[in-house]
């Protein structure tokens, strides 16, 4: 039995479709996909199903949408699939029967060939995974109040992933055959900076340098009417290699894309400015780290850590947060997230995770040790830190940002574009500190006028940041 979210919800069964009955039995049906293998509330479907005022019938009216949708599901009788818990109800599916678990795993695989310098796997495996839609995801449920978000969060990865196989298919030299493609793409997404880059990149490949510098020029006018923004550094810079053709941008130069999936945009050359050496006390100062991300957060006394693909540890999953009691090691808990976790930040009573896959920053209750909240940020979220009274979370959406998460209304508040490849962030000294992997620099931000205050190159790639009143070297 296969169920299909990624276009009109669907069940089939050795071929043939089941029927699903009325809009509300689908949307318990969908609802229950998205959170396939967990245990989702009587309260929480009735919240979803009905809103904020659900009539008195709801609770009685749900016992029955389940029981037609068990009979549905499985008619010879018994609970294989659909499964009643304590306060709520489980559907229980393998990996490969759900259409939206085959689409995250095969662009995880995707984006890590894609980092790996491996184009030709990667452009295989995004193409399968775009190969799963049948059009918008829950097309038959766009107008009911719970699948709003979720479709907005589902298209968001079936662009990342569009992206990234357009970002393979130009390292093989296919530049030509994308560009219908990507005018068609660019007009219908004419703040996807990632993708109009790109499109410049085909072009001028192509022999079309004016064509490309056209594109900048309408995307520049564009956001400067629509947001009062200017085109982020990465796409400033592929302006001026194609102005001066510049020999990087031809196929033979270029460089594997980075672990983030940006595009391969040239760097400029020149003196780097480096950080002094801490090499005695001093107050304020920004560490930038250039390996990786920090990603264990102490809980009172208790230890999170993010676990990515690969074999499972004892106890914990792949793709899950652990958590560990810090006093004699041993594992409590191993909390699933549902696709690749990065960032990881203990803040305001609950700890939080970044997941690359689908866009989204977790937030899971320490105690009840279970995810209560999956908050939509955009592309490639990576870094997190607490502080300023909000969460900082570093994205690759909008051509590089930190947004700020208010964790009391568990919701954006506010995006600031801050670079090209934010990773790392970190908060001190009444401001939000933000690492650019792809141009080298440190970014300050304000976090209440919501504005870079200050750019700071470094040079390399920064990936992580620390902020403290004392140092000592």
């Amino acid at each position: 039995m296969q169920f299909r979210l990624l276009g009109p919800v669907e069940v089939v069964d050795e071929g043939r479709p089941l029927v699903l009955g009325s809009a509300k039995q689908r949307a318990l049906l969908a609802i229950l996909l998205l959170h396939a293998n967990e245990v989702v509330s009587r309260d929480r479907l009735i919240d979803e199903l009905w809103g904020e005022q659900p009539p008195a019938s709801a609770p009685h009216s749900l016992e029955v949408y389940v029981s037609r949708l068990r009979k549905a599901l499985q008619p010879d009788g018994g609970e294989r699939l659909l499964v009643t818990r304590p306060g709520g109800y489980l559907l229980q599916l393998e990996p490969d029967q759900l259409d939206l678990g085959r689409f995250e795993r095969l662009v995880e695989d995707g984006h890590r060939a894609l980092a790996d310098g491996d184009s030709e796997r990667a452009a295989e495996r995004l193409a399968e995974a775009l190969a799963l839609w049948r059009g918008p995801a829950l097309g038959d449920l766009a107008y009911e109040p719970f699948a709003v978000p979720e479709i907005e969060r589902l298209e968001e990865q079936r662009l990342a992933a569009l992206e990234g196989k357009i970002e393979a298919e130009l390292a093989l030299g296919r530049h030509g055959a994308l560009i219908g493609e990507l005018e068609a793409f660019s007009t219908k997404h004419p703040l996807r900076e990632r993708m109009h880059g790109q499109l410049m990149l085909a072009l001028y490949r192509s022999g079309r340098q004016a064509d490309a510098l056209d594109t900048y020029k309408a995307l520049r006018l564009h956001l400067r009417d629509e947001l009062g923004l200017d085109p982020s550094p990465a796409l400033q810079r592929l302006e001026h290699a194609i102005l001066r053709q510049d020999p990087t941008l031809e196929l033979a130069a270029e460089v594997p894309a980075g672990e983030d999936g940006q595009p391969t945009l040239p760097k400029t050359t020149g003196p780097t400015t480096r950080l002094p050496p801490i090499d005695h006390w001093r107050p304020a100062l920004v560490a930038i780290g250039i390996a990786g991300l920090l990603v264990a957060a102490v809980v009172g006394a208790t230890v999170f850590f993010t676990g990515n693909s690969g074999p499972s540890l004892d106890g914990i999953d792949a793709n899950a947060a652990g958590l560990i009691d810090a006093k004699n090691g041993q594992v409590l808990a191993s909390i699933s997230v549902g696709g690749r976790p990065a960032g990881i930040a203990a803040y305001h009573g609950a700890v939080w995770v970044a997941n690359t896959v689908d866009g989204t920053v977790l937030r899971i209750d320490p105690d009840t040790k279970s995810v209560e909240d999956r908050i939509v940020v955009g592309n490639s979220p990576s870094g997190l830190a607490g502080g300023e009274g909000g969460l900082w979370v570093t994205s690759s959406a909008g051509g590089g940002t930190v947004s700020e998460i208010n964790p009391d209304a568990n919701r954006v508040v506010q995006t600031i574009p801050v670079g090209n490849g934010p990773r790392g962030v970190a908060v001190g000294g009444d401001a939000v500190w933000v690492a650019n992997s792809l141009d080298g620099t440190v970014a300050q931000v304000d976090p209440k006028a919501g504005v870079v205050t200050r750019r700071i190159t470094v040079g390399g790639t920064p990936s992580a940041l620390a902020v403290g009143g004392v140092w000592s070297g």
